[in-house]
């Protein structure tokens, strides 16, 4: 995984980086005060009609079944408290605010449906494990994926080759992340709700929530909600899956392994989902489509899970765990973690197609670090390859969401644009010069500095197909030409008349 600068970086230069709205952190402001002013906190909610009206709504509803009926949002408050009040406020401004969006690849509508089912199953769930923090919990299973939806606003073009790749591999999407982005939504969204000034409780569950087995460094209060958290993933998977049975096997085996102080019923928490589903679901205007299936879906799962062998299923699990470890080793470099040599390729080949398809500019820059084996003879080895980390690091941070980065080998980076014309590809390469060059280095005692040369070449003719090996040529040349002509300097390659050189 990238350092978490890089994912920083990435929010940084994000311009469709989704943010909380302004009621919602007028709301957060007001309530981490030392003592809570109820009455501040009505007249916050109560700039916005519409959405009081969708909180008191669901207040209503089955989803509570109150013995009264709450005419005001002040009633909500005092009945259900403060922090509840605002989980709701959260939930609605957030699916409201991100619902609209259209992209073939990434299905808003299934996004929210799969968060609503998370919420409703975490909520379930943690009132029988420890019923204080189900409000808490229905919230951040609402949030749980919120790392995907800001990859697919951030860097769209990369994360539909996540979603193919994943669809493809029958994947997990944070396992396809990690091979082709170098990190994965639960990191992003970890990184997001801290933006958002969420407390850690709600933050760290995030950043860990398919991955409940790496706890060693965590505060132990908020295992049990990763581990819900966690459930409760495994929940859309057994509404959405075809194998069933194995998900209900993994479901119950890892909720047997967490050692709940009481057993959880899963196909009481099925019939509850549909039935909670039917009052919230319209509510945030999406279609349920689960409101007839729930006792087809466990059937079907507990039929399945009948001619299934649980040691196998472990067995294959662990086979599985095997090959997804060795797909990360063959598609990132070890030393920088980023792209590797063969998987660079592979992505060039897919991105030089794409951009004939699609009408579009690509450009490549391959950056070469000058006089290195000097570096090495002076300070060492292990100077070089603190030297070489230090390059990838400073080449992810300065890049924004159109691009990959790749180690092509030893001493060499390549980096591919998309939709960016070849001088404008200069001009990245320029500003990465620049920053390269006035980076300083610190190895044990030693301080050093170091320069690099780039060439860029493009595939920007759509009357005149440019192979992936003669886009690498160009982009070699041209390098090739900074280096001959004293290093430290950006050249591009140009077709000119009569002939064709690098300039």
């Amino acid at each position: 995984m990238n350092a978490p600068v890089s994912i920083e970086s990435l929010l940084d230069n994000c311009k469709k980086l989704p943010t909380l709205p302004a009621i919602a952190l007028k709301l957060l402001a007001a309530i981490q005060k030392e003592e809570t002013d109820l009455k501040e906190i009505h007249e916050i909610l109560c700039t916005d009609p519409p959405l009081c009206a969708e909180v008191l709504k669901l207040v209503n509803s089955a989803f509570y079944s109150l013995p009264v009926k709450v005419t005001d949002i002040m009633n909500a408050l005092t009945l259900l408290g403060v922090n509840t009040v605002k989980n709701l406020v959260l939930g609605f401004s957030l699916v409201k605010q991100f619902s609209t969006e259209d992209h073939i690849e990434f299905d808003y509508g299934q996004f929210w449906k799969d968060s609503l089912i998370a919420a409703l199953a975490s909520r379930l769930i943690m009132q029988q494990v420890n019923p204080e923090l189900a409000e808490d919990a229905f919230l951040l299973g609402l949030l749980h994926d919120i790392g995907r939806l800001a990859l697919n606003q951030c860097m769209h073009r990369q994360y539909a080759l996540v979603l193919t790749e994943s669809d493809a591999h029958q994947n997990a999407c944070h396992q396809a992340e990690e091979r082709i982005l170098g990190f994965n939504h639960m990191a992003v969204g970890e990184a997001l709700l801290r933006r958002w000034g969420l407390p850690e409780s709600l933050c760290a569950p995030i950043g860990r929530h398919h991955e409940p087995g790496t706890l060693t460094d965590i505060d132990e209060s908020l295992i049990p909600m990763i581990k819900v958290l966690h459930l409760s993933t495994l929940m859309i998977d057994l509404f959405s899956s075809k194998n069933k049975g194995r998900c209900l096997v993994r479901l119950e085996t890892e909720t047997q392994q967490y050692g709940f102080p009481n057993p959880i019923d899963y196909d009481e928490i099925g019939k509850n989902i549909e039935d909670q589903g039917k009052s919230i679901f319209p509510l945030f205007r999406l279609d349920s489509g689960i409101s007839d299936e729930r006792e087809q879906i466990m059937k079907a799962a507990r039929d399945e899970l009948a001619n299934l062998n649980q040691k196998m299923i472990r067995e294959q699990e662990a086979q599985l765990l095997k090959i997804r470890n060795l797909t990360e080793k063959t598609t990132r470099d070890g030393m920088t973690r980023l792209i590797n040599y063969q998987f660079f390729h592979e992505l060039l080949d897919r991105e030089v197609e794409r951009a004939y398809e699609d009408k579009n500019s690509l450009s490549l820059i391959i950056g070469d670090i000058d006089h290195f084996k000097a570096i090495n003879d002076t300070y060492g080895h292990l100077a070089g390859d603190e030297a070489i980390k230090s390059v990838a690091d400073c080449l992810t941070r300065s890049m924004k969401d159109a691009y990959y980065v790749a180690r092509y080998g030893g001493e060499e980076f390549a980096i591919i644009l998309f939709n960016t014309p070849l001088r404008s590809a200069l001009l990245v390469a320029q500003t990465l010069r620049k920053r390269i060059e006035s980076m300083n280095l610190h190895f044990e005692d030693n301080r050093f500095s170091l320069t690099m040369s780039f060439g860029v070449a493009a595939a920007n003719d759509p009357d005149n197909r440019l192979s992936k090996e003669a886009l690498i040529s160009r982009a070699d040349t041209a390098l090739y030409k900074a280096k001959k002509d004293g290093r430290n300097r950006c050249y591009m390659w140009e077709k000119r008349k009569p002939g064709e050189k690098a300039v």
